[in-house]
Order: structure tokens, then sequence, then C-alpha cells
């Protein structure tokens, strides 16, 4: 049986470091601004209910291999692809953001 971890000081442990200067929170500015169109990207790829997940500005869709039963980041690309009619694969390192972003201007367009 594994050992049960204790989330509490996990926390605990991380706030001290961030104090610290040892751990940099990655922006989410972006995220936030455009949350109304990422909580919904993130149920419909990933299935991810609001607030069960974190995304920062940084996070990038290779991130999210293996969620969802996609084993591979081209699995990703052609659930975008079939869902939304948007082509990402040629996005090296895509953030979920520039893809939400893209998305957002797409609806725009229409």
């Amino acid at each position: 049986m594994k050992d049960k971890v204790d989330y509490s000081k996990v926390q605990e442990k991380m706030r001290k470091m961030a104090k610290e200067g040892k751990i940099v929170r990655a922006s989410d500015e972006l995220i936030v601004r455009h949350k109304d169109a990422v909580i919904p990207f993130m149920y419909t790829i990933f299935g991810y209910a609001r607030s069960t997940y974190m995304v920062t500005d940084e996070s990038i869709l290779w991130d999210f291999k293996g969620v969802a039963g996609m084993k591979t980041l081209e699995d990703i690309e052609a659930k975008i692809l079939k869902v939304y009619g948007i082509d990402v694969s040629g996005m090296e390192n895509a953030k979920i953001i520039d893809v939400v972003i893209m998305l957002v201007d797409e609806e725009k367009k229409q």
C-alpha cells in the first residue's frame, strides 16, 4: 500500500520555499483575462471541470498528455481540430492560452 501524502505539509513547504524565493509562480494574467474561454476549452478538450486544474500563461498542450485518453500531443491536436475545426499542429510548444486566444479570434470572425 502506498504511503498517504499529507498535502497540508506539502503546501506549507511550498509556501516557505516561495517566501524564500526558491519557487516562483508563473503568471496567469492572460488565463484570468480569458477565463470565459479557458474554462470551456479545458472541459471540452480534457474533461476538467472548473477549478479542478491549474494552468498558467506558460502551460502548454504537452503538459496534458495522458489526460482523457490522449496519449500523445498529436491526439490532443486532433481533438482540438475535431471539436473546434482549428489546426494547431504547426504551433511548436503550443501554449494553452495561445490556442484559446486563437479560438476566441476565430469566433469573432464568424
